[in-house]
C-alpha cells in the first residue's frame, strides 16, 4: 500500500492548527480523526496555547509529549513561533489551512494566524513559480544536440548527475530505490535519493521542484508515475525514467501529454497499459523486479541474528488480510443490489482456486474477469477488466492461495514438530495463524538473516515465482519453496520450445506427410528436458504443439506461430522466473503433500539444499541483479541519446 493508492483529504494532507488545548474531549476527537493512515503517514497537528500552565496540564493529561505528530507552540508568543516554524519549512511541507479552536484563547488569535498563513501560501506560490521559471529557462537552452553530447560523455565514462524520487510510504519501492542508487554509484554516477523528510510530511511540489533546481540532474528516476502524470512534481529539463513496479490505475489511462524523446519507461511494462504504449519501443526497458546483491548475500549472519531468526519454516509478507475480509471491504463501494453478483463471482473464483493445482486456469480467469466486468458495468471494455484484475481478481487470488498455503504449512509443522514463523504486519490478528506471528522485519540485515536462517522460506502467489522475495532469499543463502502455477510452467515450456526451434538445428527425420522436421531426444538434451518438463504439465497441453513418435519429436509450428506476439514479450531468460530456479519442479509445489515432502527434504538433506541454493543464486546474480538493471538503464539511454552507438562505459569508475 502506498499513498498513491489511498484517497487523502486536504485536511489529512496538510494537518491542522489547534488553538487552545484545554478542551480535552474535543482535542481527543480531532487527534482520532487524524490518526496514522494505513500506508504509514500521520497528519501533523500544530498546537497553539498561550497559557503555559494550561499547555503543561493538557500535555500531561493527553500524553502529547510522547508523539512526534504534535508540534507544540506554548507561551505568550505561541502564534508568532508557529508562523516562524512554518516559514522556515516552507520549502518542504504543505502548509496547513484549517484552524480550530479547542479551548480558552484570545479570540483574535485565530484571525491573525489565518492572515499569516495566507501570506505564507502566497509567498510559497511565488517561490514555486520562480523556481519553475528558472527550470523552464534552463530547459529551453538544452536542445536535442545538447543531450546527445551529454550522453556521449556518459558513454565514454563520465559521471551522470542522477535524482531518484521515491516515497517512504511504500513497503518495497523506497528500499529498491536506495538499492538502485547504490548500484548506480558503483557504476561511477552521482546519485541523490529524494523522499519525504519524515512520516508527518507528504511529498510536496516545492520540495521536489527546489531539489530539481538546486541539483540540476541529468536524469530523474521516478517510481510508478510517468513525468506527464505529475508535472507539479516532475518538471521538464532533464531526461526522465519512470520505473514501473505496480499496476497503478492511472497507467491504464492515456497520458495527459505525449512523452518527449528524453522520456523513458522501465520495469514491469504492462503491454495493455496506455501509458506504457505511449512510449517509443526504443525508450522502453522490460525488466523484472531486480534484487540487490550488496544487501542480500550468503555471508554468514552474526551469531546474535542466527539465534533470533533460526527456524524450520518461515514466511514473510505484510499481506495478512484474509480473502473474505478483502471481499467484504471491496463490495461496500457498490450498491446493495449488486452484492449477489459479487458474491457469485467470489464463489466462482474460489472454484478456480480449487482447480489450481491440477489444471491450467488462465482461460478461466480471463472469462471470470470478463463476466465480472459485465456484471459491474454494462460494457465489455478492456479498461474495466484491467481495473478489476488489479483491484479484485488478483488481490483475492493472492489471499486465497497465500492463506491456503500457510494453513498447509501450519499442519505440516504440527505433524512433524517443526517451527513455523510468519513475519509481517497484522498476522497477530489473524483468526487462525496468529500463534505463528513474529512481528515485522526491518529491511536489511534482519531480513537477510531471516532468509538465511530458516530451513525453508515459502512463497505463494498466483503469478508464480516472479517476486523479489524469491531472489532476495536465494541471494541471502536461503532456500525458497514456491507455490506452483501450471500456467507459468506452460508459458516457460512453450518459450523453450520456441527458442529450440529458432536455433534451426539439423533435423534427424521428417514426416512424409508434410515434411515437418523431427528431432531425436538422444541428440538434443535441451529438447529432452523440454519434453520431460511438459509431461508434468496437466492436460490439455500435452500434444498441443508437438508430436512424439518414439525417440523423435516433431514440433508443430502453427501453435508456436500463433503465440509469436506473446513470446516477444516473454523474451530473455531474465523474464522467465522458472529459468532462474536450479530445479523448477523440485523447488515448487502444488499440493500439501508435495510441500511436506519438499520441506522435509530441504531440512534433512543439506547437500541437496545447498546445491539448489547455489545454482539458483548464480542465475539470479547474472540475470536480475540491481547492478544489471542499473547498467541496462544507462545503456538504453546512451543508445538512444548519444551521438553514435558503440560500447557503453557505464561510469567513470569502470
Amino acid at each position: 500500500m502506498t499513498a498513491a493508492s489511498q484517497t487523502i483529504s486536504d485536511e489529512q494532507l496538510q494537518g491542522i492548527i489547534v488553538v487552545g488545548i484545554d478542551d480535552h474531549e474535543m482535542l481527543n476527537a480531532r487527534i482520532a480523526s487524524l490518526s496514522t493512515m494505513e500506508f504509514g503517514y500521520t497528519p501533523p497537528i500544530y498546537l497553539v496555547e498561550t497559557d503555559i500552565s494550561r499547555a503543561r496540564d493538557s500535555a500531561i493529561a493527553l500524553g502529547l509529549g510522547s508523539s512526534t505528530q504534535f508540534h507544540g507552540f506554548f507561551g505568550p508568543n505561541a502564534g508568532r513561533e508557529l508562523i516562524s516554524s512554518l516559514s522556515s519549512r516552507m520549502n518542504k511541507i504543505i502548509l496547513p489551512t484549517r484552524i480550530e479552536s479547542c479551548g480558552t484563547h484570545d479570540p483574535h488569535l485565530n484571525d491573525w494566524i489565518s492572515k499569516e498563513i495566507a501570506a505564507l501560501w502566497n509567498e510559497q506560490g511565488r517561490r514555486i513559480a520562480d523556481w519553475n521559471q528558472k527550470i523552464a529557462e534552463r530547459a529551453a537552452s538544452r536542445d536535442a544536440f545538447y543531450w546527445k553530447k551529454r550522453f556521449q560523455t556518459f558513454r565514454e565514462g563520465a559521471s551522470a548527475n542522477i535524482l531518484i524520487v521515491t516515497t517512504r510510504y511504500s513497503s518495497y519501492m523506497q528500499h529498491a530505490c536506495k538499492d538502485l542508487s547504490e548500484s548506480l554509484e558503483l557504476l561511477g554516477h552521482r546519485v541523490t535519493v529524494l523522499e519525504e523528510p519524515d512520516t508527518h510530511t507528504m511529498m510536496s511540489p516545492q520540495l521536489s521542484i527546489k531539489t530539481h533546481l538546486d541539483l540540476d540532474p541529468d536524469i530523474v528516476i521516478t517510481t510508478n508515475y510517468p513525468r506527464a502524470t505529475r508535472p507539479e512534481l516532475f518538471p521538464t529539463g532533464c531526461v526522465s525514467v519512470c520505473w514501473i513496479q505496480d499496476a497503478m490505475p492511472h497507467l491504464f489511462r492515456p497520458l495527459p501529454t505525449e512523452p518527449e524523446s528524453t522520456d523513458f519507461i522501465a520495469g514491469h511494462l504492462y503491454r495493455n497499459a496506455k501509458a506504457v504504449q505511449a512510449y517509443g519501443e526504443r525508450n522502453q526497458l522490460e525488466f523484472p523486479v531486480p534484487v540487490s546483491t550488496q544487501k542480500f548475500h550468503p555471508e554468514p549472519v552474526p551469531e546474535e541474528l542466527q539465534d533470533r531468526y533460526t527456524c524450520d519454516i518461515a514466511y514473510i509478507s505484510h499481506q495478512s488480510q484474509p480473502a473474505q475480509a478483502y471481499h467484504e471491504d471491496f463490495i461496500v463501494q457498490f450498491p446493495v443490489g449488486m452484492h449477489d453478483h459479487l458474491h457469485a463471482m467470489r464463489n466462482r473464483l474460489e472454484d478456480i482456486v480449487r482447480r489450481w493445482d491440477s489444471s491450467l486456469v488462465a482461460a478461466d480467469l480471463k472469462s471470470f474477469n470478463h463476466d465480472m466486468a459485465v456484471g459491474i458495468e454494462e460494457l465489455d471494455g478492456s479498461r474495466i477488466q484491467h481495473q478489476l484484475w488489479n483491484q479484485y481478481t488478483h488481490p483475492m487470488l493472492e489471499r486465497l492461495i497465500r492463506h491456503q498455503t500457510l494453513e498447509w504449512a501450519a499442519e505440516i509443522a504440527e505433524a512433524n514438530r517443526l517451527e513455523l514463523r510468519i513475519y509481517g504486519k497484522g498476522w497477530e490478528k489473524h483468526p487462525t495463524l496468529s500463534q505463528f506471528a513474529k512481528g515485522e522485519l526491518p529491511h536489511g540485515e534482519a531480513l537477510r538473516a531471516a532468509y538465511q536462517c530458516s530451513g525453508v522460506q515459502l512463497h505463494a502467489s498466483p503469478l508464480g515465482c516472479g517476486h523479489q522475495r524469491v531472489g532476495e532469499c536465494f541471494l541471502s543463502g536461503g532456500l525458497m519453496l514456491a507455490r506452483r502455477s501450471w500456467d507459468e510452467f506452460y508459458r516457460d515450456n512453450t518459450y523453450r520450445m520456441h527458442a529450440f526451434r529458432s536455433q534451426s538445428p539439423e533435423p534427424d527425420a521428417c514426416l512424409l506427410t508434410n515434411r515437418q522436421p523431427g528431432y531425436s531426444l538422444r541428440h538434443h538434451p535441451e529438447l529432452r528436458s523440454i519434453i520431460e518438463q511438459r509431461m508434468h504439465i496437466p492436460s490439455p497441453t500435452i500434444g498441443w504443439d508437438h508430436e512424439q513418435l518414439g525417440d523423435i519429436v516433431y514440433a508443430q509450428p502453427e501453435v508456436v506461430d500463433r503465440l509469436q506476439p506473446w513470446l516477444l514479450n516473454y523474451d530473455g531468460d531474465e523474464h522467465r522466473p522458472l529459468h532462474l530456479l536450479d530445479d523448477a519442479l523440485a523447488l515448487t509445489f502444488s499440493t500439501r503433500q508435495e510441500l511436506e515432502s519438499a520441506v522435509l527434504r530441504a531440512i534433512n538433506d543439506q547437500h541437496w539444499r545447498e546445491a539448489r541454493a547455489v545454482g539458483t543464486r548464480s542465475r539470479i546474480t547474472n540475470s536480475i541483479s540491481m547492478y544489471r538493471f542499473a547498467e541496462s538503464l544507462i545503456s538504453m539511454m546512451c543508445d538512444q541519446l548519444s551521438l553514435h552507438t558503440g560500447p557503453v562505459l557505464t561510469g567513470a569508475a569502470l
